[in-house]
């Protein structure tokens, strides 16, 4: 699994989109960029300036969300605990 970040011309927010492979992150961000709400924004495919990718790494890559910290275990995303 990898996060793939697009990044926009005169944009600071990139849309990070995870995938297991370039082809399927490319159609969810085209999916994304035809949305009226993000094309008003500026996110629009010709603004396309850079792009990159990161590769998750078991029990080490960690995001953030609405309920807390998760974890990639390999499979998916589990809730962080902090063992002592």
């Amino acid at each position: 699994m990898k996060i793939y970040k697009y990044y926009f011309l005169d944009i600071d927010k990139p849309i990070s989109v995870e995938s297991h492979n370039k082809h399927n992150a490319r159609a969810v961000l085209e999916k994304v960029c035809n949305d009226a709400n993000f094309k008003d924004k500026g996110y629009l495919l010709t603004n396309l300036v850079k792009e990159t990718s990161e590769t998750l790494v078991i029990d080490v890559s960690v995001k953030e969300t609405k309920t807390g910290q998760v974890i990639w275990n390999g499979r998916g995303w589990s809730k962080k605990t902090n063992i002592i």
